[in-house]
């Protein structure tokens, strides 16, 4: 998408929480203001979406900015995190 001097530019943003309401919101806010958003309503569900993106044959563009829930059930936000940290991969 090709915007105007000033205006901010479009992200790819994987949004995790395991609330309904909590991610639409901020699933909302996020795309009112033009952003491509992956959902993913739990920390295994966000693993899984995750590990095509972020593989070297994935084919498709990873998130430029994860915005997850710290407690989830399962797969919590900080285990994730330490995860990505741990192969050397950074967003």
């Amino acid at each position: 998408m090709n915007r105007g001097f000033g205006e901010r530019p479009t992200r790819r943003v994987l949004v995790a929480d395991d609330d309904d309401d909590m991610r639409a919101l901020v699933v909302s806010a996020l795309r009112r203001d033009g952003h491509e958003i992956v959902e993913a309503r739990s920390g295994h569900e966000l693993l899984e979406l995750l590990v095509p993106l972020i593989s070297p044959s994935g084919g498709r563009r990873p998130p430029d900015i994860i915005v997850s829930d710290i407690q989830m059930p399962g797969v919590d936000g900080l285990s994730v995190l330490s995860g990505l940290r741990e192969t050397g991969w950074a967003t």
